[in-house]
């Protein structure tokens, strides 16, 4: 089973800058804090001026999550701001590139954006109307019962005569249509001769 990934508290930075002081490995010092390697070496890529220092860390993730948390906090504004620009047929991809580029304090993904439209679908809005028709969840409706191409009294083909299945004489036609947006056409093969 997958674990749940845990921010690390101010005492595992702690940790890992005692750890790399001595010199010990990043698996060495994951070990002892109890974190995946990888997480040890993130926490310490982050550290661009040379010694790790795990209060300035630990300040510096406080406040990159509390961005974070404002980044995709809904409002009224922000979801007036994304119909609109959906109606004009912006993808929520665009939305957040731009809002990206326009706004430092208000960053959202596209993802976040999708999960407000489908909020807001099941709610019985109508935004999802504006994105591109791969991406509206469209069901085929299902029927009890499909009357096309259903002719009154019409014979079954189960029930054809011996000698047309056979065929050994002219004169015993199969008949099928088509229809499309341009016309209808009508299609007559004689069995025997396939004329």
């Amino acid at each position: 089973m997958k674990k749940r990934y845990r921010q690390l508290t101010l005492k595992q930075r702690y940790q890992i800058q005692a750890g790399q002081d001595v010199g010990f490995s990043q698996s060495t010092i994951a070990g002892q804090v109890g974190c995946h390697k990888s997480t040890v070496s993130r926490e310490l890529k982050r550290c661009k001026h040379g010694r790790y220092d795990a209060e300035k860390a630990h300040h510096l993730a406080i406040k990159m999550r509390r961005l974070a948390d404002k980044a995709t906090r809904y409002t009224p504004e922000l979801w007036a701001m994304i119909t609109d620009t959906l109606s004009n047929a912006w993808s929520p991809a665009a939305i957040a590139g731009r809002l990206c580029l326009e706004q430092s304090k208000q960053r959202i993904s596209h993802e976040t954006i999708y999960q407000w439209i489908f909020r807001d679908m099941e709610k019985g809005g109508a935004s999802h109307r504006h994105l591109l028709r791969a991406y509206r969840g469209y069901r085929k409706r299902r029927r009890t019962h499909d009357g096309r191409g259903l002719l009154q009294d019409r014979v079954s083909i189960d029930q054809r005569p011996l000698v047309a299945n056979n065929r050994h004489h002219y004169g015993h036609w199969e008949g099928d249509t088509v229809h499309g947006r341009q016309g209808s056409l009508v299609t007559l093969v004689d069995r025997k001769s396939r004329y």
